[in-house]
């Protein structure tokens, strides 16, 4: 009964917040976390040329990206080979010259999708070589956060250790 009168208060905090609709499940084993999702670029910036996924290597040791995959965006796999260095983050995208310009050359592409990332929101799960699950985020533009994010070229973003997710200019390529 203890037990149960302790995680109330953080049940009722996140009903009434909407946190399980911006937040991802961080794996501890999972070597590869999502770190930015770009899902309403503004049209100055491209629209839908402009979305893009980011992934990065929360591990100490690099990861080879043959076989990871996102499932959620259409077709969405890695580059066969490509070597993600520990805290690098890589880019998979719609347009590749679009989010180069964007990032100002400094993102490293690793792939690319067919679909188009949802403004009001979606899964997206990042899968392994072996199809598990090794992240995954739930959007939903009923949040506020997420919302402020729509049509105003500001992406989701996962700073660096941590769990929750905030809205920022995309920074495609930089952690």
């Amino acid at each position: 009964m203890r037990d149960s009168r302790r995680l109330l208060p953080a049940v009722l905090l996140a009903a009434c917040f909407g946190c399980r609709a911006f937040q991802s499940p961080v794996l501890e084993k999972s070597p590869l976390i999502f770190t930015e999702v770009h899902f309403a670029p503004s049209s100055e910036q491209g629209g839908s040329a402009a979305e893009f996924i980011e992934v990065g290597n929360a591990s100490d040791g690099p990861v080879d990206s043959t076989g990871w995959s996102i499932a959620g965006i259409g077709e969405c796999t890695f580059n066969p080979g490509v070597r993600i260095e520990p805290g690098q983050v890589v880019v998979l995208c719609k347009a590749e010259e679009r989010i180069q310009e964007l990032s100002g050359g400094a993102a490293a592409i690793a792939g690319t999708f067919t679909g188009k990332l949802k403004n009001e929101g979606e899964t997206l799960t990042l899968l392994d070589p072996n199809g598990r699950i090794a992240d995954q985020i739930t959007y939903d533009a009923t949040n506020a956060v997420v919302a402020s994010a729509v049509d105003t070229g500001k992406s989701l973003q996962r700073p660096k250790g941590a769990r929750n997710w905030t809205t920022a200019p995309p920074s495609p390529g930089s952690w």
